[in-house]
């Protein structure tokens, strides 16, 4: 079966799985499902890198880290931890609400939207159609500078963020500080696990062969 082609959309995209709405103008992004044999739509973003972003992350859910996509996998690193405990239909259903969030919202900024008070909302958006709400702010700037302090904490220098990450040093310090006491944190608790556990398992072992 042919596919079938949308007339509406013309312009083609640096990025895989997008393209450019010739009425709207924004970035649309779709993904072909093999198990379905259907074109999935995920959602119109004004960003390109956005819809770049919303088709890779339905990528890595239908092909896992296999996935032919357009930024380096390890952009997606906290994104896989979640990945896998929701279904496809959800994840679809979360990334175009995130594409709805930014055209109701009419901000140029990653993760913010325009709430009905009139005031900024920020939240970082997670997998289950779950986010991290950051709070409503009166600046449109200071709303995308919570999130990306915010973002820089949960994922380090991998982050997408709206400014430089330049402006984020001390969120990077706590990151990978963070980061370091985790592996220390691992690495005691296998020590202990180890001396505890190791001398009854190989007396135990000892006591079977005789």
């Amino acid at each position: 079966e042919k596919k079938k082609k949308a007339p509406a959309r013309s312009r083609s995209s640096r990025f895989r799985g997008v393209t450019k709405h010739r009425r709207s103008g924004r970035w649309e992004a779709h993904i072909w499902v093999r198990e379905t044999g259907k074109q999935v739509y995920l959602g119109g973003y004004e960003r390109e890198d956005h819809a770049a972003e919303a088709f890779d992350v339905a990528a890595l859910k239908c092909k896992g880290s296999k996935a032919k996509i357009n930024f380096e996998i390890q952009k997606y690193e906290e994104l896989l931890k979640y990945i896998h405990t929701i279904t496809l239909d959800e994840l679809v259903m979360a990334v175009r609400r995130q594409s709805q969030g930014f055209a109701r919202g009419s901000s140029k900024f990653r993760g913010v939207t325009r709430h009905p008070n009139g005031r900024w909302e920020a939240r970082i958006g997670m997998p289950g159609s779950k986010h991290i709400y950051l709070g409503l702010f009166n600046e449109e700037q200071e709303a995308a500078r919570a999130y990306d302090r915010a973002l820089v904490k949960l994922r380090g220098g991998q982050a997408a963020t709206n400014f430089s990450l330049s402006n984020y040093n001390e969120q990077l310090k706590e990151y990978h500080l963070d980061q370091h006491q985790g592996i220390l944190a691992n690495s005691t608790a296998a020590k202990s696990a180890a001396a505890a556990g190791a001398p009854p398992l190989v007396e135990g072992r000892r006591r079977q062969s005789q």
